[in-house]
Parts: structure tokens; sequence; C-alpha cells
């Protein structure tokens, strides 16, 4: 889901893709029907990319838990899909193995930051 920003009631007053004020605040799925509520309102191109590519960020993980599983499972065997996506794939495997290693790492000491 998009970051948002609130005026003083509480009401959306724009939506982005990332943070970009320090108040920000990312809208989990539940809180949908404000930002569509807020679109309705304001319908301009730039507040439906920012969605949009919220969303495209969202659905790219659940496309690769999707093929993750549909391998584990034999429904199809990961050297049958295309070369260039069988590497998409494998390096964001890796991006994300290593950010995870060192997050651990990280979070050991909360007091660093």
């Amino acid at each position: 889901m998009p970051y948002v920003t609130r005026d003083k009631k509480g009401q959306i007053i724009s939506i982005q893709g990332t943070p970009q004020a320090p108040d920000a605040e990312w809208l989990g799925p539940d809180q949908f029907d404000e930002v569509t509520e807020f679109l309705g309102k304001n319908p301009t191109i730039e507040n439906f990319q920012s969605v949009l590519l919220s969303s495209d960020l969202e659905l790219i993980r659940a496309l690769e838990d999707l093929i993750d599983l549909l391998c584990e499972n034999h429904t199809i065997v990961f050297t049958d899909l295309p070369l260039a996506t069988q590497k998409k794939l494998g390096a964001r495997k890796y991006i994300r193995r290593n950010m995870e290693s060192l997050g651990n790492l990280i979070g050991e000491d909360e007091g660093i930051f």
C-alpha cells in the first residue's frame, strides 16, 4: 500500500509510493477504503500512479512467493522458466538473503542508530 500524509484532522492530503515526508504513514491493505476515498476526491494521474507503484512492489513479492511455492510443490520446474526470469528471480533471492543476514547483524544492537 502507499504512504500517505494527513492533515490535522486526520484526512489524507497526499499519497506517495515512497515516504516523502517525515510524518508519512504507510497504509496497510485493511485501510484501502481510505485510499479509494481519497482517489475519488482527488483523481489525478500522479495519485493513481503512486498507488499503482506501491501495489506493484507488493505484487512482485507475492509473485515471487507464488513461484517458490509452485516449484516446491513440483507444479512447475524452475529451469522451465525463461532464462531471463531465472536470473532475475535468482538475483532477488540473493539480495534478500544477504539483506536478511545484514539485518540480523544490525538488529542485535538496537542502540546503534
